[in-house]
């Protein structure tokens, strides 16, 4: 990696740091590095000291993947109200919405900006221990032990901070253990921490027809997690929605009346929004035939 590189990385260490207000000692386990190699990291003079790989590691997690910048959609300012809400009034929140909303680049932009916010990324491949775990990374400490003693500690840590928040992205990937686990820490936490779940549609249904069909333990996750938070349908006749489109095609360079009418009446969500934007860029040139019937009439 060359020099300009890891500068940047270091930059970016550092601006994390200043708006979480962590020490070095809580970005080792974020970092998942010792306290000692933080100090390399952050110090030119001891980068040699320092693995290619880690550099790489580093720059994935802290270096934006894609010059695609954060735009404050009106999806991307609901969600940090809701945010902002759950962590001021230590609440419980869920946004259940469609896929493509653009849900995880705000949750990603509110808690690397916000002070006590931490996000935990969910997956499908997580076991309990390894939920509670990443729990812990994202605070800043990793203490281990059993499951129960891990939450414990968790609790602990932030019963010791004034206005946290949990955030679970992708909350419709965890099974039930976890979401026991996470009804347990809002137990421990109630009106001292500030939740917020995550997810497609997938997870409220899910809690709801569990807790109809009486299945343990989810009526009363549903009492505790049921307050539905909604975000705006994604329709480009919609006024909002639709000077989200021109505003973001503007940004990207996408101004021909062709290729923003291709836009508009292609794109169903932001996530395609964005391919269809990016392909337009890669192609320079207009929009490719969609049918053979457009095919036929372009020849």
């Amino acid at each position: 990696m060359t020099l300009e590189k890891k500068r940047k990385v270091v930059e970016a260490i550092r601006a994390y740091m200043d708006a979480k207000g962590l020490s070095q000692n809580k970005m080792a386990p974020i970092c998942e590095m010792s306290p000692s190699h933080v100090s390399y990291v952050m110090r030119e003079d001891f980068w040699s000291q320092v693995g290619d790989e880690k550099w790489q590691q580093l720059a994935a997690q802290f270096l934006p993947s894609t010059s695609w910048a954060v735009y404050p959609t009106v999806v991307l300012r609901t969600v940090h109200r809701v945010c902002q809400n759950a962590q001021a009034k230590a609440t419980a929140q869920m946004v259940s919405e469609y896929t493509g909303a653009g849900k995880t680049w705000a949750l990603r932009e509110y808690a690397s900006k916000t002070a006590d916010a931490y996000l935990i990324e969910c997956d499908t491949v997580m076991r309990p221990k390894e939920f509670i775990r990443e729990i812990q990374r994202s605070m800043g400490f990793n203490i281990e032990g059993t499951p129960r003693e891990m939450i414990l500690a968790v609790t602990k840590e932030l019963l010791g901070v004034q206005n946290p928040l949990l955030i679970f992205d992708e909350a419709d990937k965890l099974s039930d253990a976890h979401l026991m686990l996470m009804k347990l820490l809002f137990d421990k936490l109630e009106n001292r921490c500030g939740f917020v779940l995550c997810g497609t549609e997938v997870l409220k249904n899910k809690i709801y027809k569990f807790a109809m069909k009486d299945k343990l333990g989810y009526r009363e996750f549903r009492r505790r997690f049921g307050n539905l938070r909604s975000v705006r349908k994604f329709n480009p006749k919609d006024k909002a929605i639709g000077n989200d489109i021109l505003a973001i095609c503007k940004d990207q360079g996408i101004e021909k009346p062709d290729q923003v009418r291709y836009i508009l009446d292609h794109c169903d969500n932001y996530g395609t929004l964005r391919t269809l934007i990016q392909d337009l860029q890669y192609k320079n040139a207009i929009p490719e035939p969609t049918s053979k019937l457009e095919a036929a009439e372009a020849a």
